[in-house]
C-alpha cells in the first residue's frame, strides 16, 4: 500500500489475479474489511479421502451473487461434499482446484473450491446458482 496525499494505491490479490486500485484513504478501511477472507471451523468431513475441519471463504462471490448466496449457504454446500471424490480441474503448485455442481434445497449451485496439499481446510473461491439442467 502506497499513500500519496488523499489517495492510496493498493495491490489486491483475488483468486490469483492482482489488481491495482487507487482509492481515497477513507475508502481503504471499508474495502479491506469487505475483501477479507473468512474462516469457519466445521465438524470434520472427508473430501478426496482427506479430513477437513476448516472452511476459508474468499469474498469474491459477493461481487455478483450476494443477493442469493451467503457464507451460511456456502457452508451448507461444503457439508454436501462430505465423502466426495473428485479429480482436480486444475493444479498449481500445492493447490488443486475443483468446480462442482452441488444441490441444496432443490436448487443447483456451482462451487469453485481448492485443496492445499497437507492442509486441513477447503478454500472456497466462488459460489453461484447453476441453472444448467434445471
Amino acid at each position: 500500500m502506497v499513500k500519496s496525499n488523499a489517495l492510496t494505491v493498493v495491490e489486491v490479490s483475488l483468486c490469483q489475479h492482482k489488481f491495482t486500485l487507487t482509492l481515497r484513504n477513507s475508502a481503504i478501511s471499508a474495502i479491506m474489511f469487505v475483501m477479507k477472507r473468512r474462516e469457519y471451523e466445521i465438524p470434520p468431513i472427508i473430501i478426496n479421502k482427506k479430513v477437513i475441519n476448516k472452511v476459508i471463504i474468499d469474498p469474491h462471490y459477493e461481487r455478483k451473487h450476494s443477493s442469493s448466496i451467503d457464507d451460511q449457504l456456502i457452508l451448507g454446500l461444503v457439508k454436501k461434499l462430505n465423502g466426495h471424490l473428485q479429480l482436480p480441474d486444475d493444479q498449481e503448485g500445492e493447490f488443486s482446484y475443483f468446480a462442482t455442481v452441488v444441490e441444496l434445497r432443490k436448487k443447483q449451485y456451482r462451487l469453485i473450491w481448492l485443496l492445499e496439499n497437507e492442509e486441513i481446510y477447503i478454500g472456497i473461491v466462488n459460489a453461484f446458482r447453476d441453472s444448467k439442467g434445471e
